[in-house]
């Protein structure tokens, strides 16, 4: 059986470096939209930091823009 967890993160931080990108997203505040106010209730505090070096990663992410996430536990079989 499949289980996921939704989060919903706004990204913060983009810093370009020769080498790629690193970002840095953090949990939606609680702000104007009931599903915001959800999202925060369930998740108030966090971070979630990488580094990419893919161009089309490095190019989606964009800073002040929100990003749901999706966390799904791998199975031992996959």
């Amino acid at each position: 059986m499949s289980r996921e967890v939704v989060a919903k993160f706004k990204v913060h931080v983009k810093n370009q470096t020769i080498f790629g990108c690193g970002v840095e997203l953090n949990p939606i505040m609680n702000e104007d939209t009931e599903e915001n106010k959800t999202f925060w209730d369930a998740t108030p505090t966090g971070k979630i930091e990488m580094f990419l070096t893919q161009k089309g990663a490095q190019e989606f992410f964009e800073v002040n823009s929100d990003y749901y996430v999706v966390f799904k536990k791998v199975d031992k079989d996959d």
